[in-house]
Parts: structure tokens; C-alpha cells; sequence
């Protein structure tokens, strides 16, 4: 199965109403693959997909962001982390970038 069916919207959108939030809970432990689209952001004026840098298991789900998605404009490299992924390979993380590199690729 390609990996556009296989999409998991692990945390929705945090937009969502609280009482949408509080099933958020219920995702926990999902497997997810490098790629699949884990979260959904929602703005006034745009939605911005979020994709799994790695596989692994979804062991923990941001709730403060849940119930304030302001996070992500005024904490965004901090508070504002979506999801904890308990890596199937802890060794592909080798492979991704740190922030120097990624600053270097875009410059």
C-alpha cells in the first residue's frame, strides 16, 4: 500500500475544539512510516501538512499545544513540539539534518 493511503493524521488539526482534542489520547502507540502526514496545522488563511521525518512508534502527544496552537507562533523550537517518536531505527536518525546543515542547504 503506497504511502498516500497509509496518511495518519495522528494529532488532527489544532484548531480543533477541545472536545475534539481530548481524543488525541487515543492515537497513542500508533506505528508511523517515514512520510506519512502525522499533523494537519490550520490557519486562517492555510493548512500545512506535517510528515513523520522517520518510522517509529507515536509514544507522546503534545496537550499543551492541543489546547493552545498559539504555541506554535510564540515557542516554535521549544513548547511547540508536536509529537515524541520512539524511533523503529534509531540509527536513521543519523541521517538527518542538524541545524547547521539545514541553515548551509537553504542558504
Amino acid at each position: 500500500m503506497g504511502r498516500a493511503r497509509r496518511r495518519k493524521k495522528l494529532v488532527g488539526s489544532w484548531e480543533a475544539s477541545r472536545s475534539r482534542a481530548s481524543s488525541v489520547d487515543q492515537r497513542l502507540e500508533t506505528m508511523v512510516a517515514t512520510g506519512d502526514e502525522v499533523v494537519v496545522i490550520e490557519s486562517v488563511k492555510a493548512a500545512s501538512d506535517v510528515y513523520c521525518p522517520l518510522d517509529g512508534e507515536v509514544v507522546e502527544i503534545n496537550q499543551a499545544i492541543v489546547d493552545d496552537p498559539s504555541l506554535v507562533n510564540s515557542d516554535p523550537e521549544g513548547a511547540a513540539w508536536f509529537f515524541k517518536l520512539k524511533l523503529a531505527n534509531p540509527s536513521d536518525a543519523d541521517a538527518l539534518l542538524d541545524e547547521a546543515a539545514y541553515k548551509e542547504l537553504i542558504a
